[in-house]
């Protein structure tokens, strides 16, 4: 009965640290998800940036 109770008691345990390696893993995805979309907005804005100047030169370029 004693061993049965260790067992359980270690494997209470392992599946304890195994939670929370893997909620430590899904913040980590987490984290890399929300950079990866704030670099894809930056890039986004400066695209639409460069796309509004480049209408901006073309259009008074036209207008000489």
């Amino acid at each position: 009965n004693n061993t049965w109770t260790k067992q359980w008691t270690q494997q209470k345990e392992m599946i304890k640290k195994t939670i929370l390696e893997l909620n430590n893993t899904m913040n980590e995805v987490k984290n890399a998800i929300e950079a990866f979309n704030s670099r894809l907005n930056q890039a986004e804005e400066r695209l639409s940036e460069l796309k509004d100047r480049s209408f901006d030169i073309i259009y008074s370029e036209e207008q000489k």
